[in-house]
């Protein structure tokens, strides 16, 4: 060893991490069955619910809601669905697609700056002409 240098058995941050955490099992991810059933009839939305709520006590337990994510229109049935049927509400969660949740956000956004002048600041500073401007603020 050279004079000013120190040997030193602490690791680095990954090393520690490493030494300190256990390895996870890997995942498998699968896709169900498609039901060959009309999405937006009550009967078909419940035997989801049903299956999906089997699903998770099989994977979990009985101590977790089963969460499930729907499209828009599916969505608003099953609040209903779940509304006539309070037996299932304290068990199911149902969750809004990611793509319908941006696009509400960006309606609510393009409708709060649709006259708010952003769009002549736009054009007279020569960074959009008319039609892109158009086309970002529908």
């Amino acid at each position: 060893m050279k004079a000013g240098e120190t040997s030193s058995n602490i690791p680095g941050f990954a090393g520690y991490n490493s030494l300190l955490s256990e390895s996870l099992p890997l995942t498998q991810v699968g896709a169900l069955p498609l039901l060959p059933e009309v999405a937006h009839e009550w009967s078909t939305l419940l035997t989801i619910i049903m299956e999906a709520n089997q699903l998770r006590k099989l994977a979990v337990g009985e101590d977790h809601p089963t969460v499930i994510t729907f499209d828009m229109a599916l969505y608003e049935k099953v609040v209903q669905l779940l509304d006539d049927r309070p037996d299932l509400k304290q068990m199911v969660v149902p969750r809004l697609g990611e793509l319908h949740v941006v696009m509400a956000a960006l309606r609510a956004l393009g409708a709060s700056m649709e006259n708010s002048g952003i769009d002549d600041a736009w054009m007279e500073a020569d960074v959009y002409g008319p039609a892109t401007t158009r086309q970002i603020l529908k």
